[in-house]
Formats: C-alpha cells, sequence, structure tokens
C-alpha cells in the first residue's frame, strides 16, 4: 500500500476506533436498555451501543481520500463518506442502491443532490480510478464492521436509528431521570427572574416539549432561571437531562453550581461533564454536558457525527446561553424531536423572535406568530407550546 494511502487511513482508522469506544462506554444503561426492549428484533444492550458507534464511526472514511485532491466546494468528509458507504454496501453486502443511500444519508447526514452529483462525476476527488483508495476506503468499513463485534448489527442500523428518532418524537424514550427533582431546589430566596421562570414552566400542558425565550440582561441570573425552569419541568416528566450549549465561563460555573445541588436516584451528587471545544459527541452523552455553540451547530449540520450528536442531546432540555448564527437549523431539529428549549438572549425584535419560534414549530398560527411578535418589555419571558387547541404563547414580564 502507498505510504499517503497508508497514513491516511491509518489516522481515520484511530478516529473510528475512538469514536465506536466512546459510544460503548456512554450508551451503557438506560439508553441501550431501551434500544433492547423496544425495538423489533431488538438488539442486546451491548450490540446496540457498538451499532450506534458504527453509525457514529463509518463517516470517518470520508476522511480516507486523497490529500492532494481537496476541493472543499466539491468534496466534504460528510459527502465522501455517502458515497462510499453507499457503494460498500452494494458491492460488499448486496444491498440495492436506494437502501444503501438511505443508511448512508444516516452515516453522512442529508445535503443537496447536486452536491452528490457533483462529486459524483469527479471520482478523482475520491481517489477512485486507480492507486488503491477505494480498496482502502473499503478495507477500513470491513475492519469497522468486524471491529463493532456483530456484523449483522450493520445491516440492522438503519432500523435501529429510525426506531430511536421515531421514538423520541413521540416522547416515549424511556430514560431514567438522572436527579430525583423534588422538592425544587433553590426556588427559597430566589430573585424575581427566577421565581417567573419556574412559574411559566409550570403553566400549560405539563407533557408538551416547549421553547422558552428568555429576553433578559446577561449574567448568571438567567442562567439560574434556565435551571430552575428546566429542575421545574423534570418534576412533570421524563428529562434524561440538561445540556447546556455556552461560550462564556460565568455561564458554565453557574450551570455546574446548579447540577451539584441535584442528587441522582442513587442519592449521590451529579456534576457536570465539560467537553473539550474539539472533542467529538460522544462525551455529550453524559447526564449534564457542556458544550460549545459550535459543538451544539454540529448537531445541524450534514457531518459525519450528527446521528450520535443527536443522539446525545435527545431526551435532554437544552439550554442555550445567546444566541449564535446557526441556531435556526437546531431549532428545527429540535422541535422536531420534541426537545425543550431554553434560549436565554438580550433584547430581540418582533421580526427576530417570531423568526426564532417559527423554526422551532414550522406550523405554527400565523395570528399567535403576530401575537408573538406584537409582545413588549424587557425583561419578557416567553413559552410556546402544542397542545389540543395548537400553539399558544404565553408572556411574562417580571419586575426586577
Amino acid at each position: 500500500m502507498p505510504a499517503a494511502i497508508a497514513a491516511t487511513t491509518a489516522r481515520a482508522w484511530r478516529s473510528m476506533t475512538d469514536l465506536v469506544d466512546s459510544a460503548d462506554r456512554f450508551c451503557a444503561g438506560a439508553l441501550t436498555h431501551y434500544v433492547a426492549e423496544r425495538l423489533e428484533d431488538a438488539f442486546q444492550p451491548g450490540p446496540a451501543a457498538r451499532a450506534l458507534g458504527w453509525l457514529a464511526a463509518a463517516g470517518e472514511v470520508g476522511r480516507a481520500v486523497p490529500e492532494a485532491t481537496i476541493e472543499a466546494r466539491y468534496r466534504t468528509p460528510a459527502l465522501a463518506a455517502r458515497l462510499i458507504i453507499a457503494e460498500w454496501l452494494v458491492e460488499r453486502h448486496g444491498r440495492t442502491v436506494p437502501d444503501a443511500a438511505r443508511l448512508a444519508d444516516i452515516v453522512g447526514g442529508p445535503s443537496r443532490p447536486q452536491s452528490l452529483d457533483d462529486l459524483r462525476i469527479r471520482p478523482f476527488l475520491l481517489g477512485w480510478g486507480g492507486g488503491g483508495w477505494r480498496a482502502a476506503q473499503f478495507h477500513l468499513l470491513d475492519r469497522l464492521t468486524e471491529y463493532v463485534g456483530h456484523p449483522a448489527e450493520v445491516r440492522r442500523s438503519h432500523t435501529l436509528l429510525t426506531g430511536l428518532v421515531t421514538a423520541v418524537r413521540l416522547g416515549e424514550r424511556a430514560v431514567s431521570p438522572p436527579w430525583a427533582p423534588e422538592p425544587l431546589s433553590g426556588v427559597a430566596g430566589a430573585g424575581a427572574l427566577e421565581v417567573a421562570a419556574v412559574e411559566l414552566a409550570l403553566s400549560g400542558k405539563a407533557i408538551r416539549p416547549r421553547l422558552f425565550i428568555y429576553e433578559t440582561p446577561r449574567g448568571p441570573a438567567r442562567v439560574r432561571a434556565a435551571c430552575l425552569a428546566v429542575e421545574a419541568r423534570a418534576r412533570q416528566g421524563r428529562l434524561g437531562g440538561c445540556v447546556l450549549a455556552a461560550a462564556g465561563a460565568t455561564a458554565a460555573a453557574t450551570f455546574a453550581a446548579w447540577v451539584s445541588t441535584l442528587r441522582n436516584t442513587d442519592g449521590g451528587a451529579c456534576a457536570p461533564t465539560v467537553l473539550d471545544p474539539g472533542a467529538g459527541p460522544a462525551g455529550a452523552l453524559v447526564p449534564f454536558p457542556v458544550i460549545s455553540p459550535a459543538q451544539l451547530r454540529h448537531s445541524a449540520t450534514t457531518t459525519p457525527d450528527v446521528p450520535l450528536w443527536r443522539l446525545a442531546l435527545a431526551g435532554k432540555a437544552l439550554v442555550v446561553d445567546g444566541l449564535f448564527p446557526g441556531i435556526e437549523p437546531v431549532l428545527r431539529w429540535a422541535g422536531a424531536h420534541e426537545t425543550t428549549v431554553v434560549l436565554l438572549a438580550d433584547a430581540l425584535s418582533g421580526s427576530e423572535r417570531g423568526s426564532l419560534v417559527a423554526a422551532y414549530r414550522p406550523r405554527i398560527a400565523e395570528e399567535v406568530l403576530a401575537e408573538i411578535a406584537a409582545l413588549d418589555g424587557f425583561p419578557l419571558l416567553l413559552t410556546v407550546c402544542e397542545g389540543v387547541l395548537g400553539s399558544r404563547a404565553l408572556g411574562v414580564s417580571p419586575a426586577l
């Protein structure tokens, strides 16, 4: 094997095994037992985690391509992975072209058909056409399938992930709460903002996921308010934890202080896990991860690790401290996956507020959007839920 191919595939292989091992480690427990109990032809918990690891790791094959032919306009690792995996499934496993494409889409994420066509007519960008790249890429996927220890699981990975996503959307993800949220911590002596946030969280339909928007001054008070609102929601239904997406150290410290007041179901103290800014999604499978806005943005892209990012975030509440470019695609998938989101923002215009709500609830009635846009006051707390009669908005302006 030429040295360039050997070096590139070796790097890809190290990344693959790291992702599989991380998924195996962090998926243990409620998630994999849920998979084993709920899906048709159920996996045992161990193989289920390994299958999820295969989904997360397979996309790394998109990095096993000739460096000298990189053209960002036509080739990204995710696009490359989709084509390589689809070809491998057809040639090695006898899958039909449409079936192979569906699984490849889960690994690499959705993208425009034109983008795939642009890459397909330029196979030299993948190293295809001679030189050994195609064989090396297929060999990586063969090794990965053997590494997970259950090659048959690969054939059912599409069913596995589809079942998980469907269950999350239906609000049936049977994950035991990682903490015992009774009584509500931190309310005694809380300020007006925190009290208003808890009251708003407890209002309306208890079991429905919601979008909360807090337009308030920056600082620890609004992060505490969001944490207490999440804790109040946890009293009403199952939550697998809480994710904080923030760039500042103050928000992370406030979140950590709140988590330390919680007790897990065994009576022990809970603790947050702060992910390194360059870390992948496996670390976010813990109950209380702290991630960066860039890492959250990955969950709404077409990068190869999207399946594991979404599994890591699904079933938990998501607190986002400060808006950032790309927040609306995040809200779109979070709303579709029935994920409760708390957005912390400075003062928004009516149109900005309406755009955020419409991203989370695309089918919201125009008259409700108009009502949301017309809300006035600062600080302003807003929640949007979906009940029997459709969507509705509640506005609260606490006196601070």
